[in-house]
């Protein structure tokens, strides 16, 4: 109960101290009339004092109100005619300052004719509140039970405590509100987890100390009530988005048997297959690596996965057309759409893929390799395009490694250039290389490291001695040095051929160099 409903029940109580008490609210009463009294307080109480302790020494009252303050009292109610013949200062200034109301009780009042009442009004109240919350929270479960809205759960919130509100949905990324409202650090928030993950927070336009238990239980109701619909929604996108994975993975594994099979289910999903359309895979680089060096980060990591395939997939639904995607491991397989069958298409998507890599790898400091396969006229043949881009990737990394955008028509050559890794039989013209390899494993030099660089820069001594930051006339050197090393000339194409021809098979084929 309010203090000021005391106040009310006494007409004769006299408010000693001059500030507002409106918003003091009482849930007990009790005498403390011992020295040590205020020891036994346990909070939110209305104290009464016939004032016998303070009869030797005045100087006390100040101390014990500091006292009844600190432990999380509510106020003071003190005789003060029967043990003093006037109110002492001391008392109403430091009561004053503490903002801790003291209230003159008259002296012919027995304790007894005070608790009682006060006892019985708090009781009273404790029985309509638990009567008044039992209701409301089974309205809030009325909210569930009938598939209602969040927004319905939050607009019942409003309706019962008159606070304006905002709710964010990280799950959705949704905001709901009542009203817009100048937020402040001093607003009532409250989180609500799943699995230890934050995915929702309530903001009210109300500071958190003027709310009151009731106040308080109600919203714990409707953040359980919240925490259950988000947490469905939840489980509804990822069933919805298992049964779709699965789908597509028939699609790109040639899993379809015919194509009446392949339309009934696309409508399920309200899926667009018609065109041509093209497979595109992005596999992040070291990210298995990544999981196993840092087990106790893996689901930091697994939620850093999920936001940049969410990214890359944002991206692509701006920039493209409606896309179809399947999430595989560590990897995310995109089937394009395309206005033909023409594979300079490809060169544009190339673009836009490139620029996509640099924001993620500056959002989330992780790089992706990226294979693309050739553009097909019927999506019952897509899972060519799957396979050309899966060899994309492998070839790709054997190339260069990571980090690298590999389209079919560009690396098909090396695909057939691998096929020969497996023969028993070193093929010859590979010779020129392994007599560089063994030149500088004998004299310690870096011969065959400068041939790379030429090889990687067209060729250009110019080029070379640049990125290398060594001067001109050096690369011009170690460009004849090789010449001799091979004892054959450097400017003959069919020479630079072979030798490019036997770096490329020496990187698809490491073991030569074990």
């Amino acid at each position: 109960m309010k203090l000021t409903e005391i106040l009310d029940m006494f007409k004769d109580f006299e408010l000693l101290t001059n500030f507002s008490i409106d918003d003091i609210e009482i849930l007990h009463t009790t005498v403390l009339d011992a020295p040590d009294g205020a020891t036994y307080a346990c909070g939110n109480e209305f104290v009464i004092s016939s004032g016998y302790l303070f009869k030797q020494n005045e100087k006390e009252i100040a101390t014990y109100i500091k006292r009844l303050k600190n432990l999380g009292c509510c106020a003071l109610g003190i005789k003060v005619e029967r043990y003093f013949s006037k109110i002492p200062e001391e008392m109403l200034k430091v009561a004053n300052e503490l903002k801790f109301p003291v209230i003159n009780i008259p002296i012919y009042y027995p304790f007894s004719s005070v608790i009682t009442p006060i006892l019985a009004k708090i009781l009273d109240s404790k029985v309509d509140n638990l009567t008044k919350t039992e209701e409301i929270r089974n309205n809030f479960i009325r909210i569930v039970v009938e598939n209602k809205s969040l927004k319905t759960t939050f607009n019942y919130l409003f309706s019962t405590l008159n606070i304006d509100y905002i709710f964010y949905d990280y799950f959705l990324d949704k905001k709901y509100y009542n009203k817009v409202f100048l937020k402040n650090e001093n607003n009532f928030s409250k989180s609500i987890f799943s699995k230890n993950k934050e995915i929702g927070k309530l903001i009210l336009n109300i500071p958190k100390i003027e709310l009151s238990e009731f106040d308080k239980t109600i919203i714990d109701y409707a953040l359980e009530i919240a925490l259950i619909q988000i947490e469905k929604e939840i489980t509804i996108v990822k069933l919805k988005e298992n049964y779709l994975n699965d789908f597509i993975s028939d699609i790109l594994s040639g899993n379809i048997q015919s194509k009446e099979e392949l339309l009934i289910r696309a409508k399920l999903f309200d899926i667009d297959i018609d065109g041509y359309s093209s497979v595109i895979i992005f596999d992040i680089d070291n990210y298995k690596y990544s999981i196993v060096q840092k087990p106790l980060e893996n689901i930091k990591l697994e939620e850093i996965k999920r936001k940049m395939f969410e990214k890359i997939i944002q991206n692509f639904e701006l920039l493209k057309s409606k896309i179809l995607y399947y999430k595989k491991s560590d990897s995310l397989v995109l089937i394009t759409k395309h206005n033909s069958s023409d594979n300079t298409l490809l060169n544009e998507l190339e673009f836009l893929v490139s620029k996509l890599k640099k924001i993620i790898k500056s959002d989330f400091n992780f790089t992706f390799t990226v294979g693309m396969g050739n553009i097909q006229k019927d999506i019952m043949d897509i899972n060519k395009s799957y396979e050309e881009a899966l060899d994309c990737i492998k070839i790709g990394r054997l190339l260069e490694e990571n980090d690298g955008i590999f389209k079919y028509d560009d690396i098909e050559f090396f695909k057939i250039l691998s096929t020969t890794i497996n023969s028993s039989k070193t093929p010859s013209f590979i010779n020129d290389i392994l007599k560089i390899l063994k030149y500088d494993k004998e004299k310690d030099t870096t011969y065959f490291e400068t041939l790379n660089r030429l090889i990687e820069n067209n060729w250009s001594l110019k080029q070379t001695s640049k990125k290398q930051f060594l001067h001109y006339n050096t690369i011009k050197y170690r460009f004849e040095k090789i010449s001799e090393i091979i004892n054959k000339d450097l400017n003959d194409n069919n020479t630079r051929f072979l030798l490019e021809l036997g770096y490329r098979y020496l990187k698809l084929n490491k073991n030569i160099l074990e």
